[in-house]
């Protein structure tokens, strides 16, 4: 029983992870300092971002595609990176009407790629962070 705990308890880091690495790199490239008031800030908007913005799509589109990528043997960090900088990409789609960055018409610009190319890397960092809490996680012996 305790083994499962364990292991439930990495999932759920590795979902947190995964949502707010993310978060705080963008907003620590957008514009945050390293000095200490700075990174509190950045912390706290990243921490904004995460459970507003990014845990909401990491738990819909996320994580059904990781139960899909485990049960076909995808566990490396290549796959991580990949399906999560489509869901990083798939993302912007889901929000961006809320902020006005679509466009009127069915065409794409410049502004339009370079956005979702932006959440595709930051979903790909987050795979990242996901993985490596998964693959780093402490194991649990079956006598315990």
């Amino acid at each position: 029983m305790t083994r499962r705990i364990w292991q439930a308890l990495g999932w759920l880091t590795a979902i947190a992870l995964a949502s707010f690495v993310p978060a705080f790199a963008f907003w620590l490239l957008l514009g945050g300092g390293v000095t200490p008031k700075a990174l509190a800030v950045t912390a706290y908007l990243a921490l904004y971002t995460t459970v507003v913005f990014v845990l909401p799509i990491v738990v819909v589109a996320g994580f059904p595609l990781i139960l899909l990528c485990r049960r076909f043997g995808w566990t490396g960090p290549i796959a991580a990176i990949a399906v999560s900088s489509l869901v990083g990409g798939t993302g912007f789609f889901v929000f961006a009407p809320f902020f006005g960055d679509t466009p009127t018409r069915h065409t794409l610009s410049a502004d339009m790629i370079e956005s979702v190319v932006r959440a595709g890397v930051c979903g790909a960092i987050g795979g990242l962070a996901f993985w490596a809490t998964l693959r780093f996680w402490p194991k649990v012996s079956l006598r315990a």
